[in-house]
């Protein structure tokens, strides 16, 4: 049903089945005409007028209407939310300029469909999120006319929310009219180790009982050898050489780093909707749920004294089993003879029974007849288990309250863990300036621990008044504070903007009272230092006084008010539009994120201009000269990789700072996930653990592929979102990284049978994976080696060949079929992609336009079918034969001798005597 958004002619297709309706453009513009006029203007503006839609089409009487695709079951309907664009990459303009596009004629035509033509009595969007709630128009109270409204008008919204999205919850509430029906998480289990890394640690643990003697020094040569081989090392920062010269303290740090990833909470597999999890699932949910009291009631240290081994092994431990055999069992809890484990039996036998998940269809239907849901405080279920039972109506808190007394005393030594750990990795260098990127989401799970840090960088704390509420800001003498006070730029996402105005004015008020604080001297308060420098800087260019202070002391930018999003998220994945160098992606990210949110609230959402109206992008002066960024997570669930969001805003900051000063800063997540044990943590090293504890784990890949198709999804949102950190930032993605990606995902390292389940369920995102592989070396990201770009054509080819796959990207066309060529694979100088395409998911990348601009690269053409080139093309298809005759003996000699062949940059085989140029863009 989506096939006409991503294949040019393929409406002919739809029509063909029953799975379409109709609106006639008469109805439509006796609706659309009825609209105010600047409504209308600013819709025809862009998309011009209705009938150049392309889903227009002219029925066989005559009339001429919109295509709704949909899928009819008796009085229920099922429709795809229509695309923001009509069809994927529309152009270019869309992707890099526009900050507020308008719905289009066939979006509002669809649930123009729904309203009146179908007549429905309730709308039930499925998934988190839709796009509806994210349209252009106010941030709340909205106008009957802005976008939301004007979709779904008075028709009543129910919408199943994933518990720990409270933030985006609540703006389903105030911008999409929205009735919230909470529902679970997927549920989690500690990862365990697999593998070389079970290996490593069987090392290590033999090597510290042994003596001095031979066989204890090859368990040390074994353990420095298998780190090398698995990049350890590299996870961990150390350089190979030091792993012998310092061994004592590189065994500490891999001890740590092992216990690190074994009790990392592993999300399995995806939560369905009114349906509870399998058993083995809940024991492992609950079993951490209950934690560290629970350990220690079973004599046990920690966790990391009970996970350090095979994730295979977990259901044998002792935790395991006490909640299998006295949590989810009929026995009495009060025939245990210790009184803590009876006590933490009972809690877990409550936990248990609010994960029954029945409640979520019955809230559900109850919505549909206009019956209560009850209202619920929502949150990560083992972070917060008081957020079950789910099927409730999620709601916020009083944002007057951030950051609480106790989430500033947690901020407070984050920062300084911060101030430490960058010293120390930076040759003592203090930190004179930090971005922080701040989520509404992240707020309201943290209740401002990520506030807190920004507070006390500057060396400020709040007021708060005998209820909790913050009532001010207060400057700690210098003297206290023992350090400079740093300055800091903080990036909001929209949805902080609309639901966090209060802290953004306390934010201003401590920067103001920083900035005019004249007693004290710049080189120990660098806001003011900086303030004072950006105000001459604006005068000289002739800003006026009011305006230049502001643009000084303004150090919140996000997107203008009404809109959403950095652009960052569709336009990473454009890859043939842009290259590393040009700044497109830099400038784009600047232009949307720079609205300025400074002291004086009337003025917010703008931008600067000189006195010769040109525009000063306050957002680019202030980040100049930032040394690191930081980022909370605080939801278990949610790391760098589930989702494009982290690479959007703390990636796009990081892409920013080293287009403007060259270097790209230092990145840092504050880990709240246990908010007994929060901690600072290097991006990079963050994101290693996240690899290795969830996307490259065995145990997450075969949950996950026992969902189907939405399991393909994650694995290709895994490496699109892995894709996005790769362009905003280098340091933070690494070759290997990639290797094992390929070596898991497309070689099926583990076994599960991945390409089996790929072909079976969703070809297309197997062929996308390879796509963004092959992008990445294309591209300069990935030095791989032959064999593996090899392995990565022949997999694209054979997935092209057997299905009907597409990619509009015509650079990639060009690139594979030179590499197809080089290896043999391309018989008869074909592209080996011309087949139009498979249905690709709504959020997978936007699609080529036809017309390819001129941008500075690698440059790339057909192969021609002429002369020289023809010869060499022929050649490989007689040779092609040779080897299908020859049999396996043939391949496999074949394939040994080419992986020795080095890849040239172009991406043709070295042992090519005549040039092949590639296509341009």
């Amino acid at each position: 049903m989506l096939r006409p958004v991503y294949r040019q002619g393929s409406l002919t297709e739809l029509i063909q089945t029953p799975h379409w309706d109709f609106l006639s453009l008469s109805a439509y513009h006796a609706w659309f005409d009825a609209l105010p006029a600047e409504v209308r203007e600013r819709i025809e503006g862009y998309w011009g007028k209705a009938e150049k839609s392309p889903w227009v089409i002219q029925r066989d009487d005559g009339v001429t209407g919109f295509v709704i695709p949909r899928l009819k079951l008796d009085r229920l309907v099922i429709l795809p939310q229509p695309p923001r664009g009509e069809i994927a990459g529309d152009d270019e303009k869309k992707l890099f300029h526009d900050t507020s596009i308008p719905v289009n004629h066939f979006y509002l035509a669809a649930y123009l469909w729904i309203r009146t033509q179908h007549a429905a009595h309730a709308i039930v969007h499925f998934g988190t999120h839709s796009t509806q709630e994210w349209t252009p128009g106010k941030e709340r109270g909205l106008w009957a006319f802005d976008d939301p409204n004007l979709l779904v008008g008075n028709v009543p919204v129910i919408y199943p929310y994933i518990m720990d999205n409270i933030a985006e919850a609540v703006h389903v509430k105030r911008r999409g009219l929205g009735v919230i029906v909470s529902h679970q998480t997927p549920p989690f289990s500690p990862a365990g180790l697999s593998g070389d890394f079970i290996r490593i640690n069987d090392a290590i643990r033999e090597y510290e009982s042994l003596d001095e003697g031979l066989v204890r020094e090859n368990a040390r040569r074994l353990i420095i050898e298998l780190a090398i081989k698995m990049n350890i090392h590299r996870d961990m920062s150390w350089k190979v050489a030091d792993l012998e010269r310092n061994f004592p303290d590189f065994l500490r740090e891999i001890e740590d780093y092992l216990e690190e990833l074994a009790i990392a909470r592993q999300p399995l597999g995806l939560h369905i909707l009114g349906q509870d999890m399998e058993h083995a699932h809940l024991v492992s949910t609950i079993m951490q749920m209950l934690g560290q009291p629970l350990y220690e009631q079973l004599g046990l240290k920690d966790a990391g004294e009970i996970f350090v081994g095979d994730y295979q092994q977990i259901q044998a431990s002792t935790p395991y089993r006490f909640v299998d055999e006295q949590v989810l069992s009929d026995l009495p809890p009060d025939g245990l003879e210790n009184a803590a484990l009876v006590t933490l039996a009972a809690r877990g036998r409550s936990f248990a029974a609010n994960f029954h998940a029945a409640d979520e269809i019955k809230s559900v239907v109850q919505a549909l007849a206009a019956r209560w849901v009850d209202p619920s405080y929502g949150g990560d279920p083992i972070r917060n288990p008081d957020a079950l039972p789910t099927g409730r109506n999620m709601y916020g808190f009083d944002p007057s309250r951030i950051p609480t007394r106790a989430a500033y005393d947690a901020g407070k030594e984050a920062l300084e863990q911060l101030i430490l750990t960058y010293q120390t990795t930076h040759a003592g260098q203090f930190p004179d300036k930090l971005a922080f990127t701040l989520w509404s989401t992240e707020t309201m799970r943290h209740l401002g621990m990520l506030e807190a840090q920004i507070l006390y960088a500057m060396g400020v704390q709040p007021v708060w008044d005998e209820g909790g509420r913050v009532t001010g800001m207060e400057k700690i003498p210098l003297s206290e504070l023992g350090r400079p006070r740093i300055d800091p730029v903080i990036s909001i996402t929209g949805l902080y903007r609309d639901q966090f105005p209060n802290m953004m004015e306390h934010l201003n008020e401590a920067v103001v009272m920083l900035a005019e604080a004249e007693d004290e001297p710049a080189e120990q308060n660098f806001v003011r230092a900086n303030s004072l420098r950006l105000l001459a800087a604006m005068l000289a260019r002739g800003m006026s006084e009011t305006d230049a202070r502001m643009f000084a002391y303004t150090r919140i930018f996000g997107n203008e008010s009404g809109d959403y999003g950095s652009g960052l998220t569709d336009a990473t994945l454009a890859s043939d539009r842009w290259e590393e160098d040009d700044g497109k992606l830099e400038r784009l990210y600047l232009s949307r994120m720079s609205w300025a949110y400074g002291p004086d609230t009337a003025s917010w959402s703008r931008k600067f201009n000189d006195d010769k109206n040109t525009e000063v992008n306050a957002y680019a002066e202030h980040l100049q000269g930032t040394r690191a960024a930081v980022f909370s997570r605080s939801s278990n669930l949610r790391g760098l990789l589930d989702t494009d969001h982290p690479f959007e805003y703390l990636g796009g900051i990081s892409m920013a700072v080293r287009h403007l000063d060259g270097e790209a800063p230092q990145l840092y997540i504050s880990n709240m996930r246990d908010p007994d044990r929060a901690r600072l943590q290097a991006a990079d090293k963050f994101l290693a653990t996240e690899l290795r504890s969830v996307y490259q784990h065995p145990n997450w890949l075969a949950e996950m592929m026992k969902e189907g198709y939405s399991g393909t999804l994650q694995l290709l949102n895994t490496i699109n979102n892995f894709w996005g950190w790769q362009v905003m930032d280098r340091n933070i993605v690494r070759d290997d990284q990639w290797q094992s990606f390929h070596e898991i995902y497309v070689n099926d390292h583990y076994q599960l049978g991945l390409r089996e389940w790929f072909e079976q369920q969703h070809p297309a995102a197997l062929a996308q994976i390879a796509e963004r592989m092959l992008e990445a070396i294309r591209k300069d990201y990935w030095q791989a080696d032959t064999q593996t770009v090899r392995e990565l054509v022949t997999t694209y080819i054979e997935l092209t060949q057997h299905y009907d796959i597409h990619t509009g990207n015509e650079i990639f066309k060009a690139y594979v079929q030179e590499l197809a060529a080089g290896f043999g694979l391309s018989p008869g100088g074909e592209p080996a992609i011309t087949t139009p395409s498979d249905t690709v998911p709504a959020d997978s990348a936007p699609q080529a336009a036809q017309e390819m601009e001129n941008i500075s690269g690698q440059q790339m053409s057909e192969v021609s079918p002429a002369g020289e080139a023809a010869r060499l093309i022929w050649a490989y298809a007689w040779l092609l034969v040779l080897i299908m005759v020859s049999g396996f003996l043939w391949q496999a000699w074949r394939t040994r001798y080419e992986s020795r062949v080095p890849i040239l940059r172009t991406g043709m085989a070295a042992a090519l005597t005549a040039p092949l140029s590639e296509s341009g863009r």
